[in-house]
């Protein structure tokens, strides 16, 4: 009588411990590259000095967030000084309306630290006059204008979590069928 060999074969752990590796290497990778992505981001902001006035240019029509950026502003308990701003078309003159940001998003990253403060869409691309306001105290503080960091967290983490778990849970189950076929083929 010959041994038969047990199916199914042990190659299987190594495959699932395989995904217990990429699992590591998901995680690893995803959130290297999204916080990358949110650091490329955070330093293309363009930036006003409070109080200050600069000329920004937006090359793509749609929404964009206004960020306060100073010492401590990503501490949501912190009090962010008192200022205006105002942005205006600097072909028409037009004034754009910002809005409140509406929920709470900050930043601690780049060597900055901000807080979404408001929102404002424009529906051509071109230059703006975005201007600051404010009672000097000797504290360095700007404005940054650009897109929304709010997605990128999320879609980093979601992102990250998601398939990070997938990859595990894939592993570990694998593991178990196999274990369980294993003792039973015995």
């Amino acid at each position: 009588m010959g041994a038969h060999p047990i199916r199914p074969a042990r190659f299987w752990y190594w495959t699932a411990a395989a995904a217990a590796v990429a699992a590591v290497v998901w995680l690893a990778l995803s959130l290297f590259l999204g916080l990358r992505l949110m650091n490329r981001q955070i330093q293309g902001f363009q930036r006003v000095p409070i109080p200050g006035q600069a000329e920004v240019a937006f090359a793509e029509p749609g929404g964009y967030t206004l960020y306060f950026e100073g010492l401590g502003a990503s501490d949501e308990q912190a009090t962010i000084p008192s200022f205006n701003v105002s942005l205006t078309s600097a072909v028409s003159g037009e004034e754009v309306s910002i809005r409140d940001y509406g929920g709470s998003v900050t930043y601690d990253f780049a060597a900055h630290s901000g807080r979404a403060l408001g929102t404002f869409r424009i529906e051509e691309p071109g230059r703006f006059l975005l201007r600051t306001e404010a009672d000097p105290r000797g504290v360095e503080a700007n404005v940054a204008v650009g897109s929304s960091v709010g997605p990128a967290i999320f879609r980093t983490l979601i992102l990250t979590i998601a398939g990070t778990f997938s990859l595990l849970m894939a592993g570990v189950v694998l593991a178990v069928v196999v274990a369980v076929r294993r003792s039973r083929a015995r």
